[in-house]
């Protein structure tokens, strides 16, 4: 059995939410009314959630659906958020970079630090 591509993103990002949330597998299961070994098996790509489960864990973990299904875009957002912040004030152009190369660098440690968890 294969892990479908789809499957294993949204599981990926059903972890680092429920991480950055501060949840375990138990208690995100029964926020959720489904128990820690499906739970498990979601995280490892292995089980594809339906959308109503998504919306629901979307829900307990205080993010937009979308965000499960593609983390990717929600980085490049808040990148370019970032980047309109630093064209506020008085900052030079050397300033407003170097904030926009520690905000890459950051988004490119916590996506290593994803991969170090698999």
């Amino acid at each position: 059995m294969t892990q479908d591509p789809l499957a294993l993103k949204i599981g990926e990002n059903i972890r680092h939410y429920r991480k950055l949330k501060g949840m375990t597998q138990q208690g995100l299961g029964g926020e959720v009314s489904l128990d820690p070994k499906s739970l498990s098996r979601m995280e490892g790509g292995w089980r594809m959630p339906g959308l109503p489960l998504i919306e629901r864990i979307a829900t307990a973990l205080d993010v937009q659906m979308w965000q499960l299904v593609d983390r990717d875009r929600q980085q490049a957002q808040e990148l370019e958020e970032l980047r309109a912040i630093c064209q506020i004030g008085d900052l030079t152009d050397k300033q407003r970079q170097l904030i926009i190369d520690i905000a890459a660098n950051c988004v490119d440690y916590f996506r290593q630090g994803d991969a170090d968890t698999k």
